[in-house]
């Protein structure tokens, strides 16, 4: 049934984490050297689907070292960065963007305990910060292949910020002493209080690193009163053609039904790319993104705008919560355009869910379809996927029902074996197929 081929290279496959808005967001009274900011962010990673289930959690140092980019000579240094991470206490989400209420305040260790024994990694997250950094409602999403790059404390900083902000391309503008306490830069000697210092000690080559080691595209533009800059923002892009070559995991699809599925729904009937929206419910506080649809829904009924998608955009970037929209139509117009606005958005949730069941029906028939294969085909597919790749090897080692294994194993059979047995098949696919 199935054609011989030459064994195809596995792309690297990324390692992505997602950290909460509130650990970008944060500062602290001594800022993190680059070697604990990377550990953090791997502990992170390997640890994220039991943060809530297990008190301790335990690996390899030779797992963590892979993770990390680091060789075995490096071993002292990994203790050093463990002395950070459990030394140094952290203010999370100092900028209050995502808090209800701006007048909660908390700092918190970011490891309770860390050690090594024969071999073994146990560490233990610190209770408060556990929630913090499980499913949070906002995050950036992370490439720890990238981190691995960096020699800059300042630049994994940055990054990580405009990783949070790449779905609407640019931060916003911020004040100095902000940008500062983000990038973690020392404010005691007051060399950096001079914006030229700042610019071209600490952003210049930040920048720099992102844009050559990273799919990210950044640029600085600044406000200026008085010809002093008093504020700077990140301009975004994704570099194109670093996507193609890098092997992505597959998107969270929102639960049909959901509050954020309802609004990406509302989002797509404003003409926001779905990339775009997705990008915006990960980098804001879902209250805040209902709020500003709300306007921006009501002064499209009205006929007030031109271009919906643009203007949501922008109402998203300055808050357009606190504007009220004056009528300018008649009321005898406003309904219907208020009926056609919702049948739009039934169409695109009824487009939406097709999608989406067509999804789980091409998964389950790529996995009915591995299922029938022999033993040894199965064997065959499994070396393929994990090729001279060191890191699936490392997950490997761990056995073959490794979650994180699975699931990458599971997209890998999706988007790569499945397309080229369908293109080696040359016709549709029949029940007699399924059942060889």
């Amino acid at each position: 049934m199935r054609k011989k081929r030459d064994t195809e290279q596995v792309p690297e496959v990324p390692m992505v984490v997602k950290k909460a808005t509130q650990a970008i967001e944060s500062r602290s009274r001594v800022a993190l050297s680059l070697g604990a900011q990377k550990l953090f962010n791997s502990l992170l990673f390997l640890s994220y689907e039991k943060l809530l289930e297990n008190d301790e959690h335990f690996l390899s140092v030779s797992d963590l070292q892979s993770t990390l980019g680091i060789s075995s000579r490096d071993y002292e240094m990994l203790k050093t960065w463990a002395r950070e991470l459990v030394g140094t206490t952290v203010e999370f989400d100092f900028l209050k963007r995502g808090s209800k209420n701006k007048r909660d305040w908390g700092i918190y260790a970011l490891l309770s305990e860390f050690d090594i024994t024969q071999g073994v990694v146990r560490f233990r997250w610190t209770p408060k910060v556990r929630p913090l950094l499980h499913r949070p409602e906002t995050y950036a999403s992370l490439d720890l292949k990238y981190q691995r790059k960096f020699s800059s404390a300042y630049s994994l900083r940055l990054y990580e910020l405009c990783a949070r902000f790449v779905g609407v391309h640019r931060t916003g503008f911020l004040a100095l002493a902000v940008i500062k306490d983000l990038l973690g830069v020392p404010t005691a000697s007051g060399y950096y209080s001079s914006y030229k210092n700042l610019k071209g000690k600490i952003l210049k080559p930040a920048i720099e690193q992102v844009n050559e080691l990273t799919n990210l595209e950044i640029v600085l533009e600044e406000s200026r009163v008085a010809r002093q800059v008093v504020e700077v923002n990140f301009t975004i892009v994704r570099k194109a053609h670093r996507e193609k070559e890098e092997a992505r995991p597959l998107p969270d699809l929102a639960v049909v039904g959901s509050p954020t599925e309802l609004l990406l729904l509302r989002m797509k009937a404003l003409g926001v790319r779905r990339a775009e929206a997705q990008a915006i419910v990960g980098a804001y506080p879902a209250d805040y993104v209902d709020g500003n649809l709300k306007v921006v829904e009501q002064a499209v009924s009205l006929g007030k705008v031109k271009s919906p998608a643009a203007y949501f955009v922008a109402a998203i970037e300055q808050d357009y919560r606190k504007i009220v929209v004056v009528s300018a139509v008649t009321t005898s117009t406003s309904p219907a355009q208020g009926a056609l606005f919702e049948q739009k958005v039934q169409a695109i949730r009824q487009e939406d869910q097709d999608r989406l069941a067509a999804e789980i029906e091409q998964r389950e028939q790529v996995m009915r379809l591995y299922s029938g294969l022999g033993q040894a085909e199965k064997d065959e597919l499994q070396h393929e996927f994990i090729g001279n790749n060191s890191v699936l090897k490392k997950l490997q080692r761990k056995g073959v029902e490794s979650p994180v294994l699975q699931n990458m194993f599971r997209a890998w059979l999706v988007n790569t074996w499945y397309t080229r047995f369908m293109n080696e098949l040359g016709r549709p696919l029949t029940p007699s197929d399924e059942a060889c």
